[in-house]
């Protein structure tokens, strides 16, 4: 971000463009890109699909994703909370520990057909809003290269902040839309290519933005000139160098991950990217956790193993180091599986949504109140806060994506009535039937023949499973999940997470140099990620290894003995 700093010689003539003018401009802030009806109808487009998206997962009806006992154990607990605020009762309180339970988490709060119903609506939704938030924040793009001549410091970082925020949006659009673009290839094909383009376009403009040629120039000069003048791209010092490459790095990989993910749509494992491709590269088959392996007997059976190796080891006489171990053991064993669920849980992409979020829009609201020009102040605040026909523009058309969602709401509300209706009338056919059917029966009945019909069933369904995951799956009834060392470690884990993520995302996005003070947290968040990679992981490839082994010399013993 520049920095309000003033240089005489730029207000001398310099030839740059192809022109020779002044370098300072008497309009550096260009309403059309940081004007308040533009940055408003940006902000509210991303609230828009951010909301849908996090409505849709309290909901359960996510199209295209799957979820599991941590993501049910949050919804339940959100929902009853809510439910609390409008209708207070102690009586949801003592419900929730039950409707927290294993064995209750196995079915879903919604039937399956509305699910499926709703989940169609709210794809139509998210579809348009992430077609929106890309042609967007490319077109954005487009105009601050095409017109850097022409445009002043301060638009071309208003407008990069802008783009920036537009692109996490769409990102997080993405991880709603696998499914569905699996089966649109070429629409698929298409958006990987502009996705491309966007991520290369907004990495430049990162690196410019905090280049020493831009932090070193006043806000309201060209932004042409300030590159010809003093062209020097990289940063002031090491220390802004590291930290821009964390935030370089940050959108590389969020892009490759969706990239990865849009082509790798069936692919259902709850291992991490690398420990997959070197599987894939290795030829080895990892056998993926099931429900069983959380279970509270297998745990009990591990931790005997681990007490029975100790007592015939060398702690066999001192039982109180011997239980600690097996309490330490036990600790790590539950911390496994609570990572291993988290990781692999929705809840861990929408975080990391919300650190998109909030990185844009910090870098939008920094921008527009910190670094303006001092002796202007009054009269560029007017400027921006001017409501014209291209602030009015913007507003007027986020009516389209509202009645689109409205039209999508209603549509879905009047299939769900007719089904509803259709069922109501089967059922009372059906009892009708069945009750005509049992008088005859009751007429025609032998003394020594019996029958009896219960069409109960048929009037009142029963309640349907949840979608099945493809990662931990969910717990079977007498998991480990249950125990409540486990549900505070899974408190911690989604605290930790969220507060720290925030937290590197409002240091980087308020004050860039602060993003070295966050580097502390960043390194935990690593090694937690370390931890659920390498530790829990690294034995399952180990043990691939060892299978892989012992099957290759067995069919050589084989070969040899043949």
């Amino acid at each position: 971000m520049s920095l309000p700093y003033t240089n005489d010689s730029y207000d001398e003539p310099f030839r740059y463009c192809g022109v020779t003018r002044a370098c300072g401009t008497d309009n550096p802030y260009d309403v059309d890109i940081a004007g308040i009806g533009v940055l408003v109808s940006f902000i509210a487009t991303a609230a828009f699909s951010l909301l849908a998206i996090i409505l849709g997962y309290l909901c359960e009806c996510l199209p295209g994703t799957e979820t599991n006992h941590v993501d049910q154990a949050v919804t339940v607990t959100v929902t009853t909370f809510v439910k609390f605020c409008f209708s207070p009762s102690l009586s949801r309180i003592k419900k929730l520990r039950a409707r927290l339970s294993s064995a209750h988490l196995h079915h879903t709060q919604f039937q399956e057909e509305l699910v499926k119903q709703w989940s169609t609506a709210l794809e139509r939704f998210i579809l348009a809003m992430s077609d929106q938030q890309l042609v967007t924040g490319i077109a954005i793009m487009v105009t601050i290269y095409t017109k850097s001549c022409d445009i002043s410091i301060y638009s071309f970082q208003m407008a990069g902040a802008l783009a920036w925020f537009s692109s996490t949006t769409h990102l997080a659009t993405l991880t709603i839309l696998t499914k569905h673009f699996d089966t649109h290839r070429i629409a698929r094909n298409f958006r990987a290519v502009m996705m491309v383009a966007m991520m290369f376009m907004l990495a430049v403009a990162q690196i410019i933005s905090n280049s020493e040629s831009v932090q070193h120039s006043s806000t309201d000069i060209y932004f042409g000139c300030a590159l010809r003048k003093s062209f020097k791209l990289s940063p002031i010092d090491g220390y802004e160098i590291a930290n821009l490459c964390l935030i370089i790095a940050w959108l590389i990989l969020s892009y490759a991950s969706r990239m990865i993910s849009l082509y790798s749509a069936n692919v259902k494992s709850s291992y991490s990217w690398p420990t997959r491709q070197i599987a894939f590269v290795l030829g080895l088959e990892i056998q993926e956790p099931t429900a069983e392996d959380d279970s509270l007997e297998k745990l009990d059976k591990v931790m005997q193993a681990v007490d029975d190796r100790l007592r015939n080891g060398p702690l066999g006489r001192w039982s109180l180091l011997r239980h600690v171990c097996v309490w330490i053991a036990r600790f790590f064993s539950l911390a496994g599986a609570i990572e291993r669920a988290f990781a692999s849980s929705f809840l861990w992409h929408l975080i990391w949504l919300l650190f998109g979020a909030t990185f844009g829009i910090g870098q939008v609201i920094s921008i527009r109140k910190d670094y303006t020009v001092p002796y202007r102040k009054d009269q560029e605040t007017e400027t921006l806060n001017k409501w014209g026909f291209g602030q009015i523009l913007p507003l007027v058309l986020l009516a389209l994506p509202a009645l689109m969602g409205l039209e999508a709401y209603f549509e879905t509300k009047e299939k769900i009535e007719r089904h509803r209706k259709s069922q109501r009338s089967s059922a009372m056919s059906s009892s009708h039937k069945g009750s005509r059917g049992e008088t005859e029966m009751v007429a025609t009945r032998s003394p020594t023949t019996t029958m009896t019909t219960d069409f109960s069933a048929e009037s009142t369904p029963l309640p349907l499973p949840h979608r099945p995951t493809t990662a931990s799956g969910i717990a079977a009834p007498g998991s480990v999940y249950d125990l409540p060392l486990a549900r505070c470690m899974l408190v911690f884990y989604i605290a930790m997470w969220l507060v720290l993520s925030q937290l590197v995302a409002v240091s980087a996005a308020t004050n860039f140099a602060n993003l070295g003070l966050m580097i502390p947290l960043v390194v935990v968040l690593v090694i937690f990620y370390l931890w659920s990679v390498v530790a829990f992981e690294g034995p399952q490839l180990l043990h691939a290894v060892d299978r892989k082994r012992k099957e290759r010399k067995a069919r050589y013993l084989r070969d040899v003995a043949g």
